[in-house]
């Protein structure tokens, strides 16, 4: 993606933004809301529902607010392009959630969640390594799996195979023993390579 493409996605993220971007109650839950609202105008049924996943597992892993703010916005960048939607959506949020009374360290914090999230990404901070994570372990909940091995099956889509090993090796750089092996059940159930 190149700078005026990038700047371009930027600006039609920020008027979807401003469209469906609606006050709450002020407060540091606000953010939270805020964030969860616009993910669930914005993205579309398929990234929402593995947003949803990724929110659980990081409240799950014992995430604060601010992790649970930049899981919810982690692929907001997605509302506008595929390719480039970690930059897009980082640059979005910069610009919006400055708005809020949270610290330097916190923004850069949800910053490097949304900018790091990616297979190859080398978080800086510890919410940006709580979301590499959680985000590949998100691709073998249940559910997501079920839906996208039996799509990537009818539709011969080698993409989500290869996504599925790349999440894969995350986990096991990543995750637990336990995480691990529960991947390897999951695939194996599904009958998905890894």
């Amino acid at each position: 993606m190149n700078a005026n493409e990038l700047e371009d996605a930027v600006t039609e993220l920020e008027a979807l933004a401003k469209r469906v971007d609606v006050k709450t109650e002020p407060g540091r839950n606000e953010l939270v809301m805020r964030a969860r609202n616009l993910a669930a105008a914005l993205v579309d049924p398929y990234v929402l529902f593995h947003t949803k996943i990724v929110v659980k597992l990081v409240k799950k892993r014992g995430g604060d607010k601010i992790d649970e703010v930049a899981a919810w916005l982690h692929d907001i960048g997605r509302a506008v392009v595929d390719k480039g939607h970690r930059e897009v959506g980082e640059i979005w949020a910069e610009k919006w959630i400055k708005k809020f009374y949270i610290t330097d360290e916190e923004i850069q914090r949800i910053l490097d969640g949304i900018r790091n999230h990616g297979t190859k990404d080398e978080p800086k901070t510890r919410t940006g390594e709580l979301l590499k994570l959680v985000d590949a372990l998100a691709v073998f909940d249940e559910g997501w799996v079920a839906m996208m091995g039996k799509y990537a099956e009818v539709t011969g889509n080698k993409i989500l195979l290869e996504q599925f090993k790349k999440k894969a090796a995350v986990i096991r750089e990543m995750g637990s023993e336990e995480d691990t092996e529960r991947m390897k059940a999951v695939a194996e159930r599904y009958g998905i390579e890894v």
